[in-house]
């Protein structure tokens, strides 16, 4: 498939994992029921439906499952299935690659491993509803709607811990199959934990409320969550929320046409001098835009 016709392509590490996630342009469809013909990925693919009502039918079985306004569908890799929306249906569709990043032969216990293993035994369709992605895709329809550019790098990021979540319970019953009843429960706990405090810095990061309100999801009390957030992540809570907005206006700088100004204040800062002070710590130089080809 040519670069042109990609609407969305965004990549991002964790652990052992190099996700990868894309999405074709929608060719102009007329103001009528489309269902596509018998179809099949390689790639596992995602749907979300602003409005309205989807079908998937899968060939296989010929079991029809809907996905309503507010909802998020998982189609596995490999799996024939055919899709039908009326005229009425906002929807967007994305493709999932992951790849393995680790220089070691893979592991077992690895999570590409397990996340391969996971989406390769999935043979249906799964749904699930979220608010907190309603929210985001909703916002993020907006930012489409205005052309802003940055639209990429945050619709990545609620993806990919979207993605996540959605597998979350299968890594976990997945690794305990592997593991020792007292080791599953261990790294059960602390994989969970992991995930909600990445998942809290990406989506948080540029608001100001502290280690308190993630102490909540953690079910812990602020003086823990910070030990906690010390020893799984090896950076203090305040070192990861600079790290998070440092990264995001590296990206922002590549991406946008926005001045250093407004970038600071789009990841949480402030004053220009903030930002300004934070970026030279981090990166050991002053931030600069890069001129856009």
């Amino acid at each position: 498939m040519d670069r042109e016709e990609k609407k969305y392509d965004f990549q991002m590490s964790a652990n052992d994992l190099v996700f990868r996630i894309w999405s074709r342009k929608n060719p102009p469809r007329p103001e009528a029921d489309v269902e596509t013909h018998a179809h099949m990925h390689y790639h596992s693919e995602f749907h979300y439906v602003y409005s309205g009502t989807e079908r998937i039918t899968l060939s296989s079985t010929g079991e029809c499952v809907e996905i309503g306004a507010g909802e998020f569908c998982v189609i596995p890799g490999s799996v024939y299935h055919s899709v039908w929306w009326g005229p009425n249906v906002e929807r967007e569709c994305f493709f999932l690659d992951i790849e393995y990043r680790g220089e070691s032969e893979q592991s077992e216990h690895s999570d590409y491993y397990l996340f391969s293993h996971i989406l390769s035994r999935k043979k249906g369709v799964s749904v699930f509803r979220s608010s907190f992605i309603t929210s985001a895709m909703n916002e993020f329809r907006t930012l489409s709607e205005k052309g802003i550019k940055r639209l990429d790098l945050q619709r990545g990021l609620m993806l990919m811990n979207s993605i996540v979540k959605t597998f979350e319970e299968d890594y976990v019953n997945t690794s305990e199959q592997a593991e020792s009843k007292s080791r599953q429960k261990s790294n059960a706990l602390r994989y969970n934990r992991k995930r909600i405090i990445e998942e809290y810095i990406s989506t948080y990061y540029m608001e100001n409320g502290g280690v308190t309100e993630l102490s909540k999801l953690l079910y812990l009390s602020p003086r823990q969550t910070h030990n906690v957030v010390k020893t799984l992540m090896g950076e203090d809570f305040k070192s990861l929320i600079v790290r998070q907005r440092i990264n995001t206006a590296n990206a922002l700088m590549k991406t946008t046409d926005l001045t250093l100004d407004e970038i600071s204040r789009e990841i949480g800062y402030n004053s220009y001098s903030g930002f300004y002070m934070a970026y030279v710590k981090l990166m050991g130089k002053a931030p600069c835009i890069e001129k856009k080809e």
